[in-house]
């Protein structure tokens, strides 16, 4: 009898080394990983020259892109707190430049410009060259407008995906007791998030 339990213990054992569903770390995906949140402190560093959306998108996709669960246990409190600061400082980024009031489904409001007429006499030629000046002049506040409303719908857009992530590495990576509400705190206090900001990405743990 304990010969056969014996054997079934050694058995079970080498069920359990030998499965192949198991997943086997990546040394590599390890060590690559955590560049994804440095990514994405470059890209607001560079927000912060340009005011350019295009960098506050490239820190989105890098934070998106991260994979908390590559990096060693031993680092992830570490990394988990890194990974909400940065989330916290693009949404100050985006606060920054997002336009009170935008409405993503109205058109640009763009004015109606027509081309001013030639004219052949010293008089009319005159006239056309104010008009055609008051065009130019026109058709450049359109193309600001049209520019303006672009950007707004990708600061939009970055919002959305930036208040749904940040509010998932609150309501997954984090828990309820004191100490991690306090780590919270200093992430969002880091990186000085609004407190409307703050309620919004918190909101899971209320």
């Amino acid at each position: 009898m304990r010969l056969i339990i014996f054997v079934l213990a050694i058995s079970g054992a080498l069920s359990c080394q030998e499965r192949p569903n198991t997943p086997v770390p990546d040394a590599k995906r390890e060590g690559k990983m955590p560049d994804k949140i440095d990514q994405a402190v470059a890209a607001l560093q560079e927000f912060a020259k340009t005011r350019d959306a295009g960098a506050i998108e490239k820190a989105v996709d890098s934070l998106e892109e991260f994979d908390i669960w590559s990096v060693k246990n031993n680092l992830r409190l570490e990394t988990r707190y890194r990974l909400l600061v940065n989330w916290s400082r693009t949404l100050r980024a985006i606060d920054s430049i997002k336009q009170p009031g935008f409405d993503p489904e109205a058109d640009p409001p763009l004015a109606h410009v027509a081309p001013p007429a030639g004219g052949q006499s010293s008089a009319s030629y005159t006239q056309d060259a104010r008009s055609r000046a008051q065009y130019e002049v026109a058709v450049k506040e359109n193309e600001r407008k049209a520019a303006s409303h672009k950007t707004q719908l990708l600061v939009t857009e970055l919002e959305e995906r930036a208040v749904e992530s940040a509010h998932r590495v609150v309501d997954r990576l984090y828990t309820s007791s004191a100490a991690d509400q306090k780590e919270i705190d200093a992430a969002f206090q880091e990186a000085g998030l609004s407190e409307a900001r703050r309620k919004e990405v918190r909101l899971a743990k209320q």
